[in-house]
């Protein structure tokens, strides 16, 4: 028995296949802020080694520590996918792992994008970023300059913030953002082929009532863009936000949500 399990373990061994270096993709040019669309989009063009062009940007939106990052390639894809992806900073692993998706953008290429729960975790990186998806490539993002491009968005959100009539320094003072319903729950409607994009602005009380509803993008779905902001002040129970007290304090939610029907029917 022992005999043949030493032979299995040196005929795995004999086999065994090194997982492929990752894509080295080094910045092509500076970092570039631009207002993009109600939010603030920092961006910068690469390249890999072996001279294909890369667009690496990240979406800053009003009221929101998570971030999107894209990986735009000239590279064709014929599907749309979606998994977890590893991530290193400065050559150590985050501990938990992000989700992203990837499919064909309008331009005919593919578009890799990750969804950074928090972006002050990464905001301090200096050498590099990695993004595993395991399935659809492994690359390694040069991060020089990448904390002083960072402040630089800050100024940006701050002329953002206040374009919505929200004050940079209410935001400073939520430790704790408000939580709870989605505003599509109170609403009956039948979604589009495409799926849905709709974008919102609210405020929750310190008793967790909605108020100031603001559709900002409608889904051009009739039912849904008329009544979500009025049902949702009447029926929407959310927990508050709270500051570094633990207070209940009165703040702004901006919420662009994105259901995409044939994300949910590939999952692997």
């Amino acid at each position: 028995m022992h005999c043949l399990l030493a032979s299995a373990a040196l005929l795995v061994t004999s086999v065994a296949v090194a997982a492929p270096s990752p894509t080295e993709l080094r910045g092509a040019g500076p970092w570039k802020v631009d207002f993009a669309d109600a939010a603030c989009l920092l961006s910068r063009p690469y390249a890999a080694p072996d001279g294909s062009d890369y667009q690496v940007e990240l979406t800053f939106e009003p009221t929101q520590i998570d971030v999107w990052l894209r990986i735009q390639s000239s590279e064709k894809t014929s599907k749309r996918n979606d998994g977890d992806t590893a991530v290193d900073m400065d050559g150590n692993r985050i501990a938990e792992d992000v989700h992203y998706n990837i499919f064909a953008n309008p331009a005919g290429g593919t578009t890799r994008e990750f969804w950074l729960k928090d972006i002050n975790k990464i905001a301090p990186m200096k050498q590099s970023l990695r993004l595993i998806t395991r399935k659809h490539g492994d690359f390694v993002l040069a991060a020089d300059n990448f904390a002083a491009a960072a402040r630089t968005v800050t100024s940006c959100m701050d002329d953002l913030h206040r374009s919505l009539g929200i004050e940079p320094d209410l935001l400073k003072a939520i430790v704790t953002p408000p939580s709870g319903d989605s505003p599509l729950q109170f609403v009956d409607f039948e979604m589009l082929p495409t799926g849905v994009n709709i974008t919102l602005l609210y405020w929750v009380t310190e008793a967790g009532r909605v108020e100031e509803c603001r559709l900002l993008k409608p889904s051009g779905i009739e039912n849904l863009d008329q009544n979500v902001c009025s049902r949702f002040e009447i029926k929407g129970r959310l927990t508050p936000a709270q500051d570094k007290d633990g207070k209940s304090i009165r703040a702004p939610v901006y919420e662009d949500i994105r259901l995409r029907r044939d994300v949910y029917m590939i999952r692997t």
